[in-house]
């Protein structure tokens, strides 16, 4: 008879489970980034989430003065706001006036409970629930942003509707330095405000991260400087400081740059030149197509010619080039349609107000070009079921450099063995060597295997993305794997290196396919030919020359 209790009482648990659905803690509760826990925990009532007032107010950094005989609970938050929230009364006290709540508060087990939405949004937060998800997230907003500044100075005063902690970071190619709020949401629409005084290019501001929320603000610079946090005496918010602040600096407000020229010329080297003149110092985003192949440059706050331009090119690398407003951004486009692609450098000029963007046929023969076999030593890389990928990469870079020194280029690994090398003294020997560029060689993995496939490139600075589309193509072509694309990472061996550069991953080493593939020595032959077809077509052009690593293919005088 026990045993028959024991597993009737069992069974209506499973019932009662299955009927009641799931546990009440799978409700979550997050406030400025902190999750709401202790007793009594937050619940769902008719739709409407409860759960501890109080709690919910720290978090926000708020003071709170409980009295238990009144069963009033007192708010006050940074910046200076009171809420008042009392048992049995089925609305708000607030400096606005009383806000209505869905039900009356009441206490639990010594503790204020509410309507938590209302509240959170009385004391300035955005809140979004997800019953879906059964999450409830409360974050912090912008209040205010202000740009002040003159040629001493200049900077950004930000105000929150709570206490925040800030995070400060520089980054190059282009240099900038930026701050970030975490647990701070931006509801109006992201802004850019063109400064153009003391090393301050442009301030701008958006969301950089949905879930956890962070805000983000930026100045981009004209060449790396330190740039400073400086909180409120409240905590809610601050200003970012880039040189000295007097007190006195005026506003500044937004500033359009005009597009006012547009010339394209031929140079004695043999190489073709497009420069764009400016009313202001601007900061370009290239892009790079292989078909058809193009190079766009897209330039951020700049008011196109009222009229779109379309002018020929130059007969040998720019068949046209088109100047237009572009109409989902109203950003300039220059658009220059390539009758190949080939390598090319850019140039901007402050002073000046200028950007250069140059094209230039060079031969293989003589380039050199660093070869990077990644990991190595006690760093296998990925493993597959049979091969390392530190193995496979070494193979692959001596195929390349063997292909290269054929074709009469100059090839240099960062290392001919099984040896660990740290990614810096990668950068290092690739930069002291001035090398003409840097090919970062490595296989994929995931983290559950056999899962993915193909092949991707990745790249970093502005003038590399030509030489990542070029090599992509190669590699998928010869390799017959699936497409992955051509991505922007900031890997130390892409991100650091002064010359042109791509890391290639060639296929997936934890797929039992592709692996098996890896294996074989003709795949990897096929792999070194795609790079070094890649490199003669980016120093050479996609039209020009040929490769006597692959087959099929005229050799051009």
């Amino acid at each position: 008879m026990r045993h028959y209790l024991t597993i009737r009482c069992a069974l209506l648990g499973l019932i009662w489970l299955a009927v009641s659905g799931p546990a009440a803690d799978a409700l979550t509760v997050t406030v400025a980034g902190h999750k709401i826990a202790g007793s009594p925990a937050p619940s769902v009532e008719e739709g409407v989430v409860w759960g501890p007032a109080a709690a919910c107010a720290e978090a926000l950094g708020a003071t709170v003065v409980w009295d238990q005989a009144e069963g009033r609970l007192t708010i006050t938050t940074r910046p200076a706001k009171t809420v008042v929230v009392k048992a049995g009364e089925q609305a708000l006290s607030t400096e606005g006036g009383a806000q209505p709540l869905p039900a009356a508060p009441r206490i639990v087990d010594g503790v204020l409970i509410c309507p938590l939405q209302p509240l959170l949004e009385a004391l300035g937060c955005v809140v979004h629930w997800q019953p879906q998800d059964e999450r409830l997230v409360a974050n912090l907003t912008v209040l205010a942003v202000q740009v002040r500044g003159d040629d001493d100075g200049v900077g950004v005063f930000i105000q929150t509707s709570g206490p925040v902690e800030a995070h400060t970071n520089w980054v190059a190619n282009p240099e900038r330095a930026f701050v970030d709020l975490p647990g701070v949401e931006i509801v109006q629409k992201p802004v850019t405000t063109l400064v153009n005084q003391a090393n301050v290019r442009r301030v701008r501001f958006g969301q950089f991260r949905q879930d956890p929320p962070i805000a983000r603000f930026v100045m981009d610079l004209a060449d790396r400087r330190p740039a400073v946090w400086h909180p409120r005496a409240d905590g809610c918010g601050g200003t970012f400081v880039m040189g000295h602040l007097d007190g006195d600096e005026p506003i500044i407000d937004r500033r359009s740059i005009d597009f006012e020229q547009v010339l394209i010329s031929r140079a004695e080297d043999a190489s073709s030149a497009v420069t764009c003149r400016f009313s202001g110092p601007v900061l370009p985003v290239i892009d790079v197509t292989y078909d058809p192949p193009a190079v766009i440059v897209q330039f951020p706050d700049v008011t196109a010619p009222p009229h779109r331009l379309q002018e020929p090119g130059d007969g040998e690398f720019v068949d046209r080039l088109t100047v237009s407003a572009d109409e989902r951004t109203g950003w300039t486009t220059l658009r220059l349609q390539m009758r190949q692609l080939i390598q090319f450098r850019s140039s901007c000029d402050s002073a000046d107000s200028q950007f250069t963007i140059k094209f230039r046929r060079q031969n293989l023969q003589g380039r050199l070009v660093v070869l990077d076999p990644g990991h190595g030593g006690k760093d296998p890389g990925a493993r597959g079921r049979c091969l390392l990928e530190k193995d496979v990469n070494l193979d692959v870079a001596r195929r390349v450099a063997a292909g290269l020194l054929r074709a009469g280029a100059r090839p240099v690994l960062t290392r001919d063995d099984d040896v660990y090398i740290d990614l810096f003294e990668r950068v290092a020997l690739a930069n002291k060597l001035a090398a003409d560029a840097f090919v970062s060689i490595h296989c994929n993995a995931m983290p559950k295997p056999d899962t993915r496939q193909g092949t991707e490139t990745y790249w970093y600075t502005r003038d590399s993305k030509c030489l990542a589309v070029i090599m992509h193509r190669q590699l998928v072509d010869k390799l017959k794997r699936r497409d992955n694309g051509v991505r922007r990472a900031r890997f130390v061996v892409v991100r650091e290196t002064v010359m042109p550069s791509c890391l290639v991953e060639l296929m997936y080493l934890n797929d039992r396919n592709e692996e098996k593939l890896l294996g074989e020595e003709h795949i990897r032959q096929l792999a070194a030919a795609a790079v070094v077809e890649g490199l003669r077509q980016y120093f050479e052009g996609t039209e020009a020359g040929a490769c006597s690593m692959c087959p099929g293919r005229r050799k051009e005088a």
